[in-house]
């Protein structure tokens, strides 16, 4: 009898044992203070993050801006030739710089509302708008205006080929599942180009006439702007603080090139 009370006893020590065991090794952590890798709950969607903050701003070109001469191209068979305009570097008489594709480097986990998609026309031989941002997911949609034939292809390394044509009324879609800069053009009228930027977030925003642009329903902390423009290439901004209670301006200018 005594024999089987120690028993038992030792049994019941043994389990004991066995679940602080247990126990401890699930709390176990890495150096780094995170949890340790293997097992544990499965990990939860994060939160949508959102705030008052607002970030708005100018996009500017500093010194000479390019002359750009209009073309006359043959865009309708037996009709007049169309005057074709340079849209490649827009800069307006105060220094402002249009179509700059503007982005968060570092957004906010989970936030912000969707963007809409864009839909680019093609219009006496223009694509309209010249540039457009995105988010990935979507479908990129191509119509026509133009009463001739015209085609759409888009070369993008991580999007796939695409080339389709496209009449009057029709429309094309292109879906765009990876983040990046591309184009699209038409190959019948070599000319025509258009400029994309997608993103896996919604804080992005292509500037105005003015070079305006604002993002919105920001959190506090500190955030690094991108700017990508189609001849002038890629810059940063860093270190852009915002506060619920105050938006922050910002003024980025683009240096000509050097000789």
């Amino acid at each position: 009898m005594r024999k089987a009370k120690w028993a038992l006893r030792a049994a019941g020590v043994a389990a004991f044992i066995l679940s602080a065991a247990i126990q401890l090794g699930c709390d176990k952590k890495d150096d780094s203070g995170k949890p340790a890798s293997g097992g544990g709950a499965p990990a939860t969607a994060a939160a949508a993050v959102t705030g008052k903050g607002i970030i708005r701003g100018h996009v500017k070109f500093s010194g000479i801006a390019p002359v750009l001469k209009p073309v006359d191209r043959d865009c309708h068979p037996g009709g007049p030739k169309m005057v074709i305009p340079d849209e490649t570097v827009l800069v307006s008489p105060a220094g402002e710089l249009k179509n700059v594709i503007v982005f968060l480097k570092n957004p906010p986990a989970a936030g912000g509302a969707v963007q809409p998609a864009p839909i680019i026309d093609q219009k006496d031989c223009i694509y309209v708008p010249h540039v457009v941002a995105m988010q990935t997911g979507q479908d990129l949609k191509f119509t026509s205006s133009d009463p001739i034939l015209h085609n759409v292809h888009v070369t993008s390394m991580d999007n796939g080929e695409y080339n389709q044509s496209i009449a009057k009324g029709d429309t094309k879609s292109y879906p765009v599942k990876a983040a990046g800069f591309f184009k699209a053009k038409c190959d019948i009228h070599p000319w025509m180009v258009c400029c994309v930027g997608a993103f896996d977030h919604p804080y992005f925003a292509v500037t105005k006439d003015d070079g305006s642009f604002e993002f919105r329903d920001l959190p506090p902390g500190r955030y690094t702007l991108g700017f990508w423009q189609e001849k002038l290439g890629q810059r940063t901004l860093a270190d852009v603080a915002v506060a619920d209670d105050k938006p922050a301006d910002v003024t980025f200018t683009y240096e000509p090139k050097k000789p």
